[in-house]
């Protein structure tokens, strides 16, 4: 008998084309296959056939998931037109199916390659990074972890993208020392900048200055330099990464030979990397810091937008006023980390530079206080040598059986991290992009989520009820934040973030190796849903849309990195998504999920058709 194994780019690459590309027919295993399935090896259940003029690519799945993200398998398996069967790696899989289909039908040869390479790279670093930690993998899926033990432990990154390890500029000596998942530790470059050149914008209570002087407490570098300062001067702090850009980008380069910049050095406090990379921690330091990285990471040149800058502290005021304060009282297990104080260089009239912003966040997680406290995509993240989830993993030390568990797990998560969100958005207005990388749980001894802390200003939003509610206190709010939105287009990527990033993959994450009926937890996400909107909530739209619509709206991530997309200059917002269908919905009408899905194609939208 063949043997299969699990590979964690095929899965990455594979679910994302099959979400957003109908090219394919999924085609159920033979009965004798789905015995040897059910008792726990690694064999397909079904394949998904992909027919092209020299031959058909089935690729293995073990688990078909409605939700959207399949357990795959490796190796897939080619039938050539003469009817003889080939066995094809990932990078061969996914190079034929590039070539040979139809998905890239209408775009030049030599971006095709470009994409195909870039999946490649992502493969290479992932599988670097696996090896690198291979004797921490153990603990890495089984043990309790702290905050920045879980930041580092994301070696797949996004589940379902093409290409999720792909860091366009980083040489090989930049992927160790700062990409995350290396563990690697590294301090900040300091300069100090003539006033009229530095570009702030501060709250109430947070003046750069102070905050600044936060971080001399843990650096005696910084304490020297800060002595020598002028009155029309100010210390700014540079990622090491970005300091080797800023030396070959002309603009900042002229600040330096004219003056109104000058480098001081290297500071003597520790940073690492969290999972996003642009973002650093250190457990001595009351802020981390989230910076512009002249990087492509995913689908974007992680540099942050003028707008993106200014909505930390545009969060920070909505949540002083009177109204949105009683949101914070009513749930006091959920926690925003603010950033309230941004800073860039900026020319001489004022115009700040892109390559050079820095956002201060709250950091909670100072020495102690940082234990069992996780990002969820590290606690969903497939262990690359079986599959199984991180999540799975830990429920599985418990006494009692899975299955009760991973109900009791899901349902906790419902409580403690999503109705937070989604009543925030209903009485409030209030749109936070809580992906599977936004969310952090503390998890108390058993492993249960108790708090939840959401991340990321820059992935905040309004609707026009924020406006009524938070108005007569902030007459020009969200004047220069940009993040007002239309209200239909609101719920859709409300709803994308935190039900089909985040919730749909806590779903495949616990049903992973079949032990669990995915169909069951559709019904507690359901119901769940149902007595929210039954508890008297203001805006029902967001829930009638998951329970009701006949699609969701989801990210094309695929199609995104292979059109070379960026996503972060993209003023369409919906133009970079498309449908998928709507587990929810099958289940309202009372049918079977896996009765009504399983055979079914996915569907793509016209805006990325191929």
């Amino acid at each position: 008998m063949m043997s299969f194994f699990f590979d964690s780019s095929l899965n990455c690459f594979f679910n994302a084309m099959l979400r957003e590309w109908s090219g394919w027919k999924y085609r159920p295993a033979q009965p004798q296959a789905d015995t040897d399935h059910q008792q726990g090896s690694l064999y397909p259940s079904g394949w998904f056939d992909i027919s092209a003029a020299e031959g058909v690519l089935s690729v293995p799945c073990r688990q078909y998931f409605s939700t959207g993200r399949h357990q795959l398998l490796a190796p897939c398996l080619l039938t050539d037109n003469d009817g003889e069967v080939h066995t094809l790696q990932f990078e061969q899989a996914m190079e034929w199916a590039m070539l040979n289909s139809s998905v890239a039908a209408d775009l030049p040869a030599t971006t095709v390659i470009e994409f195909i390479s870039r999946v490649r790279d992502s493969n290479r670093n992932l599988k670097h990074a696996i090896e690198f930690r291979g004797d921490e993998l153990d603990a890495l899926f089984q043990s309790p972890l702290n905050f920045s033990q879980a930041e580092t432990a994301l070696f797949t990154g996004h589940s379902i993208h093409p290409c999720p390890k792909a860091r366009d500029n980083f040489s090989e000596q930049d992927t160790l020392a700062y990409a995350p998942e290396y563990n690697g530790k590294f301090a900040l470059q300091w300069y100090l900048v003539r006033k009229d050149r530095l570009y702030l914008k501060e709250s109430e209570g947070h003046a750069y200055n102070e905050l600044v002087q936060d971080l001399l407490k843990s650096d005696k570098h910084m304490q020297y330099w800060a002595a020598q300062l002028g009155e029309n001067q100010a210390l700014f702090p540079c990622h090491p990464f970005q300091h080797q850009v800023w030396q070959s980008t002309p603009r900042i380069r002229d600040m330096i030979e004219e003056g109104s910049l000058v480098y001081l050095g290297q500071g003597s406090q520790h940073w690492s990397a969290t999972s996003s990379v642009r973002a650093i921690y250190s457990s001595q330091a009351p802020w981390m810091l989230k910076y512009s990285l002249t990087v492509k990471l995913t689908n974007s040149i992680r540099h942050l937008q003028p707008a993106e800058l200014v909505r930390g502290a545009e969060l920070f005021r909505v949540l002083n006023t009177s109204k949105a304060r009683e949101y914070v009282d009513r749930f006091p297990c959920f926690n925003i980390l603010m950033e309230p104080t941004a800073a860039a260089l900026c020319g001489e009239d004022g115009s700040l530079y892109e390559e050079s912003i820095v956002l201060w966040r709250q950091n909670p997680f100072i020495e102690r206080f940082d234990r069992n406290t996780e990002v969820l995509a590290t606690l969903l993240q497939d262990d690359p040598r079986t599959g199984t989830s991180r999540l799975e993993q830990r429920l599985r030390l418990l006494p009692q059986s899975y299955q009760e568990v991973a109900v009791e797990w899901f349902q906790q998560y419902l409580e403690v991290a999503v109705k937070p969100l989604l009543v925030g958005q209903a009485d409030y207005g209030l749109l936070f992009g809580a992906h599977q990388q936004n969310i952090v749980l503390t998890l108390n001894d058993l492993g249960y989520p108790v708090k939840m802390y959401f991340r990321d200003c820059q992935g905040t939003g309004y609707t026009h009820l924020a406006h009524e509610l938070y108005g007569h206190e902030i007459a020009d709010m969200a004047k220069d934040s940009g993040n007002v939105i239309e209200d239909e287009v609101a719920i859709q990527l409300f709803s994308y973030y935190l039900i089909v990033n985040a919730t749909f993959n806590v779903i495949s994450s616990l049903c992973g190796d079949g032990a669990l009926e995915e169909s069951l937890l559709i019904r507690h996400l359901g119901e769940f849903l149902v007595a929210v909107k039954e508890d008297g909530i203001n805006d029902h739209q967001c829930i009638d849309y998951l329970l009701q619509s006949p699609e969701l709206t989801a990210k094309c991530n695929f199609y995104l990195a292979l059109r070379k997309t960026n996503e972060n200059t993209n003023s369409d917002y919906l133009a970079t998504y498309h449908q998928m269908p709507n587990p929810l919905l099958i289940w309202s009408q009372g049918k079977s999920v896996s009765e009504v899905d399983l055979h079914r194609n996915s569907e793509i939208s016209e805006s990325v058709t191929p």
